[in-house]
Order: C-alpha cells, then structure tokens, then sequence
C-alpha cells in the first residue's frame, strides 16, 4: 500500500536524523577525548610512580651505605645481629625500588647481583660472629668493598634522584630515561651504574646468591679423561634404550662441564665428555594410567637411577601428577646421606620406567673421598634441644653451603607432641643448630621448607 508523506514530516524526519548524527559524533568525539585523558592520566601516574621508585632507591641505598660503615665498627653480638638485620632489610627495600622500574632490557646484573649480595653477606658475616667464629680478612675486606660500592651507588643515584626531583619529567622523558642506549651511543645514567662493579672479584660465601653458583664446574667430572666418540654415543644408546643407529649427535657444550647431546625425534640425552656419564635425558612419552603407588615407583626409580651410574640413591621428596611423579633423590655415601648429590627424576607410575633425569647437582657436587667422621654422636647433639621436643629419628647427613663447603650434620626428626615433622640439623663437630626443616607431606607429596 502507498503511503503518501508530507513534505514537512520529510524535513522534520532530516532534521531529527542530522540531529542523531551530530550527537553521536559528538559521543564518538567526547569518549575518544575521555580515553586520551585516561590514558594521558594513566601515563602521569606511570612517570609518578617510576620518579617515586628512583627517589626510594636513592634512600635506601643511602641508609645501607651508612649501615655498611657502623658494620665495620660493630664487636658485640647484639649489635652484629642488628646491624645486619638493617643491612638486609635495606638491600630489599633498594631492590624493590629497582625493581619497579621498566629496567628489565638495560642489563643491570652488576647492580641487581650487588643488592642480592650485599643483605645475605652481612647477614652470614653476623651468623659467623654469633657462633664465636671470626672473620677471615678476605671477609673483612669484602665487607670494606660492599661499603665502598654501596657508596658509589648511593652518590650515582643521589644525583640521578635530585635531577628528576629538579626537573619533573613527564612519561616520555622518563620511559626514554629508561630505554637501554643503542649500539654505539653512549650508555645512559642507569646503565653507567654498571661500571661501579665492572672490576670486583665475585664474592663467594655461604649464601643462596654466592658467585659459587654460577661460577662452579666439576672437579670429580675433570678427573676423568674425555671419552671417545663411541663411548659417548653407547652410553646415550643405553640410556634411552635404542640402538645406536638411532641417535643423532646434536651439539657439545662447555657448561657446566663439557658435555655432548644426542637426539632421536623427540627424545634427547646428554652424556658427560669427562667419562662418558650420563648426565641427563628427556624420554617423551604419555603415561595414560596408574599401576604402582608413589613409593613403589620411587623405588624403580632408584633401580634405574643406579642402572645409569648413580647408586644408593634414596628419594627425599616427590610430588605426584596425573600418572607420573617427580622425584628428588639423593645419596648415600659411607653410611652419610649427601644433601648435594642430587638427582631429579620424573617416573611413569605404569611401569617406573624413567622418564627424564637431572644429574647436574650430583655431577656438579659429588666427591667421592668425602669423611664420614664425627666429633659428637647423635644423642649428644640432641642435648642442643629445648625442652619439649623428642627425638623420633636420627639420620647422619652432609649439608650443601653456598661457597661449596660441606657440613656434616646429626638429622634430629623431632616432635612436640603434634603430627607435624620437624627436621633439625646439629653440627656433628660443632654442635652447632645449622637449619631447621619442616616436612610436609600428603597422600602424593613429600616436602621440606
């Protein structure tokens, strides 16, 4: 049916329709004009946030630089214990500081590797100076040089802090502040801070961010002369359980000790070159069911695990998943269960077969002429004890340090009467309280933290 419309009722409905027209294109204007704000107020609290975290730096490192110096003066205990306590708090908060800013592409290691260092040194210095032991002149000397960097630092960010406080940068500035330098330009304020470290010695101590770490090698691997070529391959071969037409030689590295890789489609193994040793592989394959409990494929695993050159491991930890389980095994020696002879594992719970192995704790640690000889026996290590707590167990173990020391230790499982399992380790020597563990442990885990 025709429907005849006025000309007037045309207009009006022109009218009404430029109408929506312009007021949606003025939403459209007024929302992009609210996300630039948002975001311009975005970027404000950004650049805020990062000239907040530069000046936080510069007081942190500030108050460690002073701390350092009243550490060197510091003879009672109590005032040991509390000058690194600060000392240690301060690293931190520098650290945190540090680590808020976007400085992840700048390569700051010297710098990041300095604060991780400076609190757990002085914190070890202080344990040394609690258990009546003195400091080398090494030590001495390394706690002068921290209080010298940490100077250095301090007067680098100092200044860098007053010029932002000075001048108020805005987001584009500080992110260009920020920004690693390209080759061949010159390198930024914060990069320069690299150079402060540029000539130190690593520092090596018992601590979780010793340079011993990333420094180690194998004693007991170069005592051993390199293997032929044949040997190399034979030892993969058996490893994997194919033959050696199937492997493939895919590269040798030099880190953390010489060694050669082999590969069949998706499995890979590596094979020490100083005495041809297993040193780890990866078998991929999926595990669909569960026959065996948790302690009886732990068990296959140490079968294998010896099978592969490593004997007399124990499992001292697991955590089940699906239908394999990942295992931690360390070793006995002379009667002395080595903490840092490690093996990680993970094993099928259909048939234990292994399925990847880790031996580089164990290549990296093992010694085989290490002493099993004690000063103290367990029951008078136990006198260590307060009151309240009974021995259920005792077991002789060595205790891994970071600057790759060892400490041979009487393993105290003690309990106060409640489920909970507690491990305390007594010097056998010293008597000395090294550590204390909890075990936590489930249906499908073991632990200890």
């Amino acid at each position: 049916m025709y429907v005849k419309i006025k000309k007037r009722t045309l207009v009006i409905l022109s009218l009404l329709a430029f109408v929506l027209v312009l007021s949606l294109a003025g939403a459209v204007l007024c929302l992009d004009r609210m996300r630039t704000r948002a975001e311009q107020d975005t970027k404000n609290e950004t650049a805020a946030g990062w000239r907040l975290s530069v000046a936080e730096l510069s007081d942190a490192l500030s108050d460690l630089e002073t701390d350092l110096q009243k550490g060197l003066y510091a003879s009672g205990e109590y005032q040991a214990v509390s000058w690194a306590a600060r000392v240690f708090a301060e690293a931190g908060a520098a650290r945190t500081a540090l680590e808020t800013l976007p400085i992840y592409d700048l390569r700051l290691q010297g710098t990041e590797t300095f604060l991780n260092q400076v609190g757990e040194f002085t914190l070890e210095m202080a344990r040394k100076q609690v258990r009546g032991e003195d400091l080398t002149l090494q030590e001495e000397e390394s706690l002068k040089t921290l209080a010298l960097r940490s100077r250095q630092l301090a007067d680098e960010v100092i200044a860098l802090a007053e010029k932002i406080a000075d001048e108020n940068p805005d987001y584009q500035t500080m992110q260009q502040m920020l920004l690693p330098s390209e080759e061949g330009q010159d390198k930024t304020e914060f990069e320069s801070l690299e150079e402060i470290f540029s000539g130190d010695e690593p520092l090596i101590y018992d601590g979780d961010f010793s340079a011993w770490h990333t420094t180690r090698t194998s004693s007991w691997l170069n005592t051993f002369p390199t293997a032929a070529d044949g040997v190399l391959k034979r030892a993969a071969a058996e490893a994997l359980g194919l033959a050696e037409g199937d492997l493939t030689e895919t590269g040798r590295y030099d880190t953390p000790f010489p060694f050669a890789e082999f590969s069949a489609g998706e499995q890979a193994v590596a094979v020490t070159l100083g005495g041809g040793k297993v040193y780890g592989f990866d078998r991929t394959r999926t595990v669909s069911e569960s026959k065996l409990t948790v302690e009886d494929a732990a068990a296959k695993g140490t079968k294998g695990l010896a099978d592969l050159g490593y004997p007399n491991m124990e499992a001292i930890a697991w955590n089940r998943a699906e239908n394999t389980v990942s295992v931690t095994y360390a070793a006995r020696q002379n009667g002395v269960l080595i903490y840092a002879d490690r093996v990680t594992a993970t094993v099928a719970l259909d048939n234990g077969e292994l399925l990847t192995v880790n031996g580089v704790e164990y290549l990296l640690s093992h010694k085989p002429d290490r002493s099993s000889e004690t000063t103290l026996s367990a029951t008078e290590a136990a006198t260590v004890l307060r009151e309240g707590l009974s021995v259920v167990d005792t077991d002789l173990v060595s205790l891994p340090g970071g600057d790759g020391s060892e400490k041979l230790c009487w393993q105290l499982t003690v309990t106060d009467g409640t489920e909970e399992e507690v491990l305390v380790f007594v010097n056998a020597h010293t008597k000395v309280e090294e550590d204390i563990l909890i075990v936590l442990h489930g249906e499908d885990f073991r632990k200890a933290e």
